[in-house]
């Protein structure tokens, strides 16, 4: 399996590039000033159903992530956005400014998902059969009918030694019908935390990824699916 990650930080492109079958590959530099990182470390985790159900309650508060480390990276990103030099405020010349007049078709099914902490920073993608959705700091997977697929993880379960900085990001990608799940990692080094499921199941087994791209706080990370690779952005 090959698989192209790209990672955005402002104006120039950082490109991962994962082959299972050369994880051992040297860094690449091209000529555009883009070049490529392999992951600091990879592994195939247990099925997340199982691990799920080894741990003892649905929000486990002896996890190291405290209001204090909250308003940690919430004093960053004002520090951060302070620091830049903003650009000037100009009109959208694509916005809507007149309301619309259609009405909004009810939902085909509503149920409540996982709670989470303040901000909850929720996610989610709908897949053929199953919905998934992560929370800080909690990933559930769902049948289609609201029915729990698994019960509750924490997103630090996934990734050995790892700790629940949050802004989780979960896709589905539908062109190899497979899941990803992405958070972030700044508390002990910056890292960017990414899981791809190995089947098509969200509770089964995935191939889990840390890279350390960047020495800057990994901040906000957006991502995109794209037939060639999964694209990412970072603040």
């Amino acid at each position: 399996m090959k698989t192209k990650i790209i990672l955005g930080v402002n104006l120039f492109f950082v490109a991962y590039v994962i082959d299972i079958q050369l994880l051992f590959a040297q860094n690449t530099t091209e000529s555009s000033g883009s070049y490529f990182i392999q992951c600091s470390s990879f592994e195939i985790s247990r099925p997340l159903r199982e691990l799920a159900e080894e741990q003892a309650t649905v929000i486990d508060t002896t996890l190291p992530h405290t209001e204090a480390a909250d308003k940690e990276s919430r004093f960053r990103r004002i520090e951060n956005n302070n620091n830049k030099t903003l650009a000037p405020v100009v009109a959208d010349p694509v916005r809507q400014t007149v309301t619309g007049t259609k009405t909004l078709a009810p939902p085909i099914v509503n149920f409540a998902g996982q709670p989470g902490y303040s901000p909850p920073d929720p996610t989610g993608a709908a897949g053929p059969n199953h919905f998934v959705q992560a929370v800080n700091m909690e990933y559930r997977a769902y049948h289609k009918n609201g029915t729990p697929a698994m019960s509750s993880l924490s997103l630090a379960f996934l990734w050995p030694g790892s700790i629940d900085d949050g802004d989780p990001i979960v896709m589905y990608d539908k062109f190899a019908d497979r899941w990803f799940i992405q958070q972030i990692q700044y508390s002990t080094g910056y890292k960017i935390l990414i899981a791809i499921s190995t089947s098509p199941d969200p509770t089964g087994t995935y191939y889990k990824y840390t890279f350390k791209p960047t020495t800057s706080f990994p901040d906000y990370p957006k991502f995109s699916i794209w037939s060639d690779g999964y694209y990412q952005t970072l603040n």
